[in-house]
């Protein structure tokens, strides 16, 4: 049966802005409504993450300028201490960019998520699409070696990385 009621992610394009979120909840912190909309609020262009069509697009993908959206976001999401750094990567790679107290945002055309581990050839992933496709099917896990919340597996030669963009947030 095909779902007709909505639910975010839908007709938004803040998944950017939920993989931040779930980037430091991955790692072991909280954030609350009250953080949440104080970062929103610090944003440019914030209305462009209400529009499906729109989200990050309204920066033209465009590396440094997400960059710079995201330290901004992370500044008021979260009262501890977190830095957000570019680097190009591709599958092979991220995993190094990954540890104990870092995780990594990445896109796939469609949709931005948090790697929290490669794990073997196993991807483990926070995704804050996954309850509205899958539902209780996935539910939260920490990740095998490193214990970060994840809710999404994969195989690692199923990932993919959009403009080779892979923002590591790191718990400071």
């Amino acid at each position: 049966m095909n779902r007709r009621l909505k639910s975010q992610g839908d007709l938004d394009g803040a998944c950017f802005l939920y993989s931040i979120a779930n980037a430091v909840i991955s790692l072991n912190d909280t954030v609350t409504a009250e953080n949440w909309s104080r970062a929103i609020s610090s944003l440019p262009k914030s209305r462009s993450f209400l529009r499906q069509d729109v989200g990050t697009l309204a920066f033209n993908d465009n590396g440094e300028e997400l960059e710079r959206v995201a330290k901004r976001f992370l500044k008021s999401l979260s009262s501890n201490k977190f830095k957000v750094a570019l680097h190009q990567g591709n599958r092979r790679s991220i995993e190094r960019l990954i540890d104990e107290n870092a995780v990594v945002i990445i896109s796939n055309p469609e949709h931005w998520f948090v790697v929290t581990e490669v794990h073997h050839d196993t991807v483990f992933a926070a995704c804050s699409d996954t309850f509205n496709v899958h539902g209780h099917k996935h539910p939260e896990e920490p990740t095998p070696k490193f214990g970060h919340l994840s809710n999404l597996r994969m195989k690692l030669s199923d990932l993919r990385v959009f403009g080779r963009m892979a923002f590591r947030v790191t718990k400071a």
